[in-house]
């Protein structure tokens, strides 16, 4: 007992952000759910802890300082795992610059593991706003979504994905005032609650679903999302919504993966057998990968093949980019020209040329498709990395492209789309295909010029 109120003296002294985190705790919108602070368990210290759910909320410190501390954490981590507790963990500043995700990822967890029952709300005139907020102008008695409302909350509760988004009822202005004498002053919604509801709304955002079944999910993923999680937030990458979308009681696995910009067609296994299996079917190389390309200037010859091996390039300041080289291992592209065509930009007075290829790697090194291209002059539409200067990739990730880098690169994605994947599977041969996003499209077709996919 005396080394447990010393620990507590020691950290009598709270941090501003243990101080909010707590407020945030004893907040009515996670009022289900009872917290304790400092609570010890075995020889830790929990800063936050939910003895209903099991779950720990640390804050800083992670990964962070001297080798040792990091041992330790990794340590006690092991331990909190071994008695059935999950830590969410938070860096300090999350709790300003990202206060919202911080909530949603405490409020998403805590109804994981311990869920709790929900009252009724599809008779009080809950509405949903566009964003997640109610709208301040709906109506409780009734109305059509649009407007800031993106919808009723459903009469009828799916019960097989369940998301979160924030509800709120819309409450008329209370003034007992003439409807011509009253304030002008727009009508204000009640201070939102965190209610669990069919994820109608939330999935439909996550992925497009080009086949399902007991044992494979195929997807078409957008451009833009990464495959691998790379923050905390599970709704940032490819695999993290996977995990929201078939819950957190399955173990998903992604058979193949593209690079951040790049749409198509991704396989992902619901289990370790499932993905064992496909894996195996890769690496017989008996699957076919076909790919859509835009890339600057008109291709001349209808087909082609480009055999040039690949490796490291040394010259770069990009740690992750690779190039032709004589030394590096063998990397073959097959292409077809679909069309040639030509984009006006107001900018310049002659239109600027290029052609839509359908593209096929017949071995799968990293970034192929988009350094084969490049060899042989033509580079995809809006590459950061193998365009004509790789520094726009640079401006990229440090979050400091000009509004002239932009204009070169013409658009916000690089125009690579992997349409099609066919393999066979259980006896029989696969195909799954996915069209390309409309911007993609648009352009492809020419209802996009280069100044408007700004």
């Amino acid at each position: 007992m005396a080394d447990i109120n010393r620990a507590r003296a020691l950290r009598k002294r709270r941090t501003w952000a243990e101080k909010l985190m707590w407020r945030w705790l004893r907040d009515r919108q996670f009022s289900g759910y009872k917290f304790r602070r400092e609570h010890p368990l075995g020889k830790c210290f929990l800063d936050f802890f939910c003895e209903e759910a099991r779950l720990s909320i640390e804050l800083d410190g992670f990964q962070e300082g001297h080798p040792a501390r990091q041992a330790y954490d990794a340590e006690r981590e092991k331990f909190l795992v071994s008695r059935g507790v999950k830590t969410l963990r938070f860096w300090n500043r999350q709790l300003r610059s990202e206060r919202q995700f911080v909530r949603d990822y405490i409020f998403n967890a805590l109804q994981q593991r311990a869920p709790h029952p929900l009252p009724d709300y599809t008779r009080a005139g809950v509405v949903v706003g566009q964003r997640g907020w109610p709208s301040a102008r709906a109506n409780p008695g009734g109305g059509e979504p649009g407007q800031g409302v993106a919808g009723r909350v459903f009469e009828r509760f799916d019960h097989i994905r369940t998301a979160w988004i924030r509800l709120s009822y819309a409450r008329p202005h209370p003034s007992p005032l003439p409807q011509e004498r009253r304030p002008s002053r727009p009508l204000r919604a009640a201070r939102p609650v965190w209610m669990a509801a069919t994820g109608s709304i939330f999935m439909q955002n996550l992925f497009p679903i080009i086949h399902e079944d007991p044992d494979l999910l195929v997807i078409n993923k957008p451009a833009g999302l990464v495959c691998h999680p790379t923050k905390t937030d599970e709704y940032s990458s490819l695999i993290g919504r996977v995990r929201l979308y078939l819950g957190h009681e399955l173990r998903p696995h992604l058979i193949n993966r593209l690079d951040r910009e790049t749409s198509g067609v991704v396989i992902v296994g619901k289990n370790s057998e499932t993905a064992g299996k496909l894996g195996k079917i890769w690496e017989t190389r008996a699957v076919c990968k076909e790919y859509l390309a835009i890339v600057h200037g008109q291709v001349l010859e209808p087909h082609g093949i480009i055999d040039a091996p690949l490796g490291k390039d040394e010259q770069s300041q990009v740690a992750i980019k690779d190039c032709v080289r004589d030394d590096g291992a063998s990397a073959r592209t097959e292409f077809w020209v679909e069309s040639r065509f030509f984009r006006p930009r107001s900018s310049t007075r002659d239109p600027q040329p290029f052609s839509l290829l359908l593209v096929i790697p017949h071995t799968g090194r990293k970034h192929q498709i988009r350094i084969h291209l490049a060899h042989i002059g033509h580079p995809v539409v809006g590459d950061k990395l193998y365009g004509d200067d790789e520094d726009l990739y640079l401006a990229f990730v440090e979050n400091r492209l000009t509004d002239e880098q932009r204009a070169r690169l013409i658009l916000p994605n690089h125009a690579l789309h992997a349409r099609e994947l066919r393999l066979p599977w259980r006896g029989q041969q696969r195909i799954f295909a996915a069209e390309p996003e409309p911007w993609f499209t648009a352009f492809a077709c020419g209802t996009l010029d280069s100044d408007s996919a700004q």
